[in-house]
């Protein structure tokens, strides 16, 4: 499966060699896409970071000249080869491709920068899991856009219909550490294997707890206009 788009919905950072733009009413899962032109056959990229916009302050600081709408996703897709090609303004038009078959697919290649919490979410789905990713959301308690609740968690997302399939809540540092909260706490309208859910779980507490902390943050940053939470 294949979108269409315009280079005009981007704009271009030479120094990281990297688009970052919006794509509307995606009808597959980004994570890990890739980018093809029909005349440029040497084009490589991957989508590397991406959100589903929930509050158009997300954005702001991160592309400009570009109309978001709350729904569209905010992507950015690192270029490995054919650079070029957007320098000199050769490509107008590209496509987004879905994803290659997970066991075939180098996740290497497509490693995002230590602060892209959610597509490391997204890329530890892909390495694990072929039905669901997962993703952190937030907002304003008056926006139009999604408006968390409760304590921190993320969501399950079904690949391909986007159904939300439950949360799970996680620990802060301080609980961790204390003792006080040390397992993570599933929510879920459907059932999960235990094994993914041991995957999920080594994810967030391995690392020196890098991933837990890097989740908290996350978390507090897209919900900072929320008095929900």
């Amino acid at each position: 499966m294949k979108i269409k788009t315009s280079i005009k919905n981007f704009n271009l950072d030479s120094e990281n060699k990297c688009l970052k733009g919006k794509i509307e009413h995606p009808k597959f899962s980004l994570a890990g896409a890739k980018i093809e032109a029909k005349e440029f056959p040497l084009l490589e990229g991957f989508v590397v970071e991406l959100f589903s916009v929930t509050d158009l302050k997300q954005v702001e600081s991160r592309v400009k000249n570009i109309d978001f709408k709350i729904t569209d996703w905010y992507v950015r897709i690192n270029v490995y080869s054919g650079w070029e090609y957007f320098e000199n303004n050769e490509i107008n038009e590209f496509y987004i491709s879905e994803r290659e078959n997970i066991e075939h697919f180098n996740f290497d290649k497509i490693k995002s920068s230590s602060d892209s919490i959610w597509l490391q979410l997204k890329n530890m789905s892909g390495r694990f899991f072929s039905k669901f990713y997962l993703d952190i959301r937030g907002g304003e308690t008056s926006g139009a856009g999604r408006n968390e609740h409760g304590p921190a968690h993320f969501h399950i997302i079904e690949n391909g219909t986007n159904r939300d399939l439950g949360k799970v809540y996680f620990p802060t540092l301080m609980e961790f550490n204390s003792k006080q909260k040390t397992e993570l706490e599933f929510d879920l309208n459907c059932k999960i294997n235990t094994k993914d859910k041991k995957r999920i779980s080594k994810w967030i507490f391995d690392s020196e707890l890098e991933n837990l902390k890097s989740i908290n943050e996350e978390w507090e940053l897209r919900n900072e206009f929320n008095n929900r939470t």
